[in-house]
């Protein structure tokens, strides 16, 4: 359990939405002062299956038991536009479970910045050590980190490794330390059946747009979908 707000803890947060019959949490790093990098699947309604609105969506920085570090709601939603929510999806479609979700401003906390492993090789097995870092539901208040883990295979451009996960970890970071610092290597998106955590590495991540997202159609999927699910 991580019960600190140093770097780059602090820069890690929870993703709540709440609606009129049901909650749902994730997690998410702040990558620049207004942008969390997520999972796609985070931003979505299980039941419907649709986008939740994006006034709906809020990131919660640095949760502690009863107190947090900051908070903002989410002013629209990057995803692939090839992206489909599905409830089981196949190995092969979380290649695009990647989501940024620009907030309605920026928050004062440390960012995490990321980092492209694909160039270095030799990354199953003796590849470097992650560490992995999730709200997970049986301990939602508090961060939980597993660090140590390895990469142990690599498939349809995900990679499988031996972190623990468990729900309300999708979304969290993959970290890696360079020169020093914690920077984010994939995103940890779920499970396989046979308990191995499935993470997208940034090398993978479909390409999406980091300016004026907001005015482009990636990141008008969840505005739109406000207006019809209000």
């Amino acid at each position: 359990m991580i019960d600190s707000w140093d770097a780059p803890w602090s820069s890690i947060g929870r993703i709540n939405v709440a609606g009129f019959r049901s909650t749902s949490m994730c997690t998410g790093t702040l990558v620049a002062p207004d942008v969390v990098l997520t999972a796609a699947h985070c931003v979505f309604n299980r039941i419907t299956t649709k986008p939740f609105p994006a006034n709906k969506i809020h990131f919660v920085a640095g949760v502690r038991r009863d107190k947090h570090l900051a908070h903002a709601v989410a002013r629209c939603v990057a995803m692939p536009e090839g992206y489909r929510f599905a409830r089981k999806p196949m190995l092969a479609e979380t290649l695009q479970d990647i989501a940024f979700i620009y907030l309605t401003k920026p928050l004062d906390v440390p960012v995490v910045q990321t980092v492209d492993l694909s160039e270095t090789g030799g990354l199953e097995g003796s590849g470097p050590d992650f560490t992995s870092v999730g709200y997970y539901r049986d301990r939602p208040y508090l961060p939980s980190a597993h660090s140590g883990c390895e990469i142990v295979a690599e498939q349809e451009g995900v990679w499988l490794t031996n972190c623990n996960t468990n729900y309300g970890g999708s979304g969290g970071p993959a970290l890696i330390e360079v020169e020093g610092k914690a920077r984010v290597a994939a995103v940890v998106i779920g499970a396989t059946e046979d308990k191995y955590s499935i993470a997208v590495p940034i090398s993978s991540w479909p390409s999406l747009e980091r300016e004026n997202s907001c005015n482009s159609r990636a990141g008008l999927n969840a505005l739109e979908d406000t207006a019809e699910n209000q």
